[in-house]
């Protein structure tokens, strides 16, 4: 846990924990504002289900577009929580089912295009064996976001959106201005910290940015991106352990302790033939 990628990663998912809220305010905030406003047959759990309808559909989509695109790391994330950012203040705008609907699917389309790549960059920052410590710091943020915004959300319902309360003491717009406010905290402090989170390394860890290529190592030689690297390494491994096997016989392939015979050896054990 000393490794400064983790602490870069355990910072990254810190900042999204501002985007984590809107989504638990889903839970907590919007059903009882939705009935409050719309009327108890109001169906907020239709509405609802826009969100991992969306998710399922748009997720690979949006992920095979970021790759075909070599969208760096960096633009992900940022255009990301931008995204699910700015989904809130449609509630501000647009008070009303449609200003609901658009809500959630901004808010789901967003998520569509940071969450993949924040969890694949999790998995590829980790050493071999850590992989399940490094993915379990991005699940960080939902749990981090419950307690803000179960105090948060009990407090803006009873001050904006009275239960049994006259029209004119609903101020729901208000109320969602402050929780968009609260969600734009992640986009603002991503773009301000990016430069210290995320190395020029990270940025693409699909494959190897146009016409990029870094040095690394006292050797001075010029190496691909971390993933492109890793590859390398194992492609030469093997490389290396067929040249050892072809050099020396004895370093003959094993099932449970036995050598296996080898086509050479077994092509001079056979007996000649006139």
């Amino acid at each position: 846990m000393g490794h400064a990628r983790f602490w870069r990663l355990a910072g990254i998912t810190g900042i999204f924990v501002g985007v984590r809220m809107t989504f638990r305010h889903l839970d907590a905030t919007f059903p009882k504002y939705f009935v409050r406003t719309f009327g108890p047959q109001a169906p907020f759990e239709i509405i609802l289900a826009v969100n991992p309808i969306v998710e399922m559909v748009g997720s690979p989509i949006m992920t095979g577009l970021l790759m075909r695109y070599n969208v760096s790391l960096s633009q992900t994330l940022l255009w990301g929580s931008f995204v699910s950012g700015i989904s809130v203040f449609a509630l501000c705008i647009w008070e009303s089912y449609m200003g609901a609907v658009v809500f959630v699917l901004i808010l789901s389309l967003g998520d569509c295009i940071w969450s993949p790549t924040l969890y694949e960059f999790s998995t590829m920052s980790g050493a071999d064996g850590q992989e399940g410590m490094y993915m379990a710091i991005t699940m960080a943020p939902m749990y981090l976001a419950a307690l803000p915004v179960g105090l948060m959300s009990g407090w803006a319902l009873k001050t904006f959106v009275p239960k049994d309360g006259a029209p004119e003491d609903n101020r729901a717009s208000f109320m969602w201005f402050i929780i968009g406010m609260c969600s734009f905290v992640s986009p603002i402090g991503l773009w301000w910290f990016r430069r210290r989170l995320i190395l020029p390394e990270d940025e693409y860890p699909a494959g190897q940015a146009p016409g990029e290529l870094e040095s690394d190592g006292e050797d001075g030689q010029v190496r691909g991106t971390r993933r492109l690297r890793h590859a390398g390494e194992g492609e030469a491994a093997a490389d290396a352990a067929a040249a050892a096997d072809k050099l020396d016989p004895s370093n003959a392939d094993t099932v449970i302790g036995k050598p296996l015979p080898r086509a050479q050896d077994e092509a001079d054990n056979v007996p000649f033939k006139a």
